[in-house]
């Protein structure tokens, strides 16, 4: 995950996911590739991850940020952006096969705007380098969402595991179960407070972005 507001500030890289690995032991991620600016060493291939929470206009920084990193190689992108001024609990998702260009021209089609947001360029692991494998992933509520560098091992297990709980996926990918697997988690925590407060409950509804919660300014940040 790059950490950047392009104003000259040093970006901080970090492995990816590493949020996700430490609070869900049952899944096995194997990153592929990792890039310290300090010390470049690269390990091919590694997938390009942007994220910007700012008062500027989100997708133009997010696409130069996807664009400084179309050197590492890439079959498709995306983007997700929330905190639209008209509708703050809405997050957009905007996807495309193949070169940068393609997803300017769907961004082109149906604008996005926002307050902050993540991208991604994939290099096509589990499932064909379609629009519809292409990150950031949805979740079943639609309201999270998930970037991911890397190969979930025992994907297939933990597919089946939430297929059999009532998930539906829509994607050939391994990282679609991530998304859907922090669902799981957050349905479970909401019902187990339910629970104790003796009331309904419900996951939050607030915009997730990655693999951490984007709400109440904290972008980025550990769930």
């Amino acid at each position: 995950m790059t950490y950047t507001n392009f104003e000259g500030t040093p970006p901080l890289v970090r492995p990816p996911i590493v949020t996700v690995c430490s609070r869900m032991r049952h899944v096995r991620v194997r990153c592929i590739g990792y890039f310290d600016w300090a010390r470049p060493v690269y390990t091919a291939h590694m997938c390009g991850i942007v994220g910007y929470i700012g008062p500027k206009p989100v997708v133009p920084l997010i696409v130069e940020g996807l664009r400084r990193l179309e050197y590492r190689g890439y079959d498709s992108a995306g983007i997700a952006v929330a905190g639209n001024p008209a509708d703050s609990a809405h997050l957009d998702v905007r996807r495309a096969p193949g070169k940068l260009s393609n997803l300017e021209a769907v961004l082109k089609e149906r604008p996005l705007v926002g307050t902050y947001g993540i991208g991604h360029t994939r290099w096509a692991t589990h499932g064909r380098p379609t629009e519809e494998n292409a990150h950031p992933h949805r979740d079943g509520s639609g309201t999270l969402v998930v970037v991911h560098n890397g190969i979930v091992e025992n994907y297939i297990t933990l597919k089946n595991e939430l297929i059999a709980r009532g998930h539906k996926f829509v994607s050939e990918t391994d990282t679609e179960i991530i998304a859907h697997l922090i669902e799981d988690e957050l349905n479970k925590a909401a019902g187990r407070l339910a629970t104790n407060a003796g009331a309904p409950g419900s996951a939050p509804s607030s915009p997730h972005l990655g693999y951490t919660n984007v709400s109440e300014g904290q972008a980025f940040s550990p769930a």
